[in-house]
């Protein structure tokens, strides 16, 4: 189970060297840079409610559990129904932010940036996740 505990620190490495792999590490720097602003308006604004987007962090690392269980059990190149999955596990990261921004009245600035912050790191997610069910590496 070291998968989960390697994804924050492929993330971090991959803002912290921007364009180190090409494009691809563009999205953890845009996370991260999104998720300072958020975490500085947050705590400026005072608001719990921003305390919700840890949930879409630990969906993103139960997703990257769940991969590191079942690793290599896709067929090489993914399937049809992994891709399926893994565009619907994204495509519910962005409308569970989208909720979370339109429920977080009076810091919706900060909330838009942990969104962006949680949308990125969910993508990583799926990206990780798509390697791990297939067991092809970069």
């Amino acid at each position: 189970m070291w998968l989960p505990l390697a994804l924050p620190r492929w993330y971090i490495d991959g803002a912290t060297h921007p364009f180190a792999a090409g494009a691809l590490t563009l999205l953890p720097a845009v996370g991260m840079v999104s998720l300072v602003l958020g975490v500085v308006l947050g705590a400026l604004s005072r608001r719990s409610g921003l305390l919700w987007f840890l949930s879409l962090f630990v969906l993103s690392e139960a997703l990257v559990a769940a991969a590191g269980l079942m690793r290599g059990q896709a067929a090489p190149g993914g399937s049809t129904l992994l891709n399926v999955g893994l565009w619907t596990f994204l495509g519910v990261q962005i409308a569970l932010s989208g909720y979370l921004i339109y429920r977080t009245k009076g810091a919706r600035l900060s909330a838009a940036a942990l969104g962006l912050h949680s949308v990125a790191y969910a993508a990583t997610a799926s990206f990780v996740a798509a390697m791990s069910f297939t067991d092809t590496w970069l």
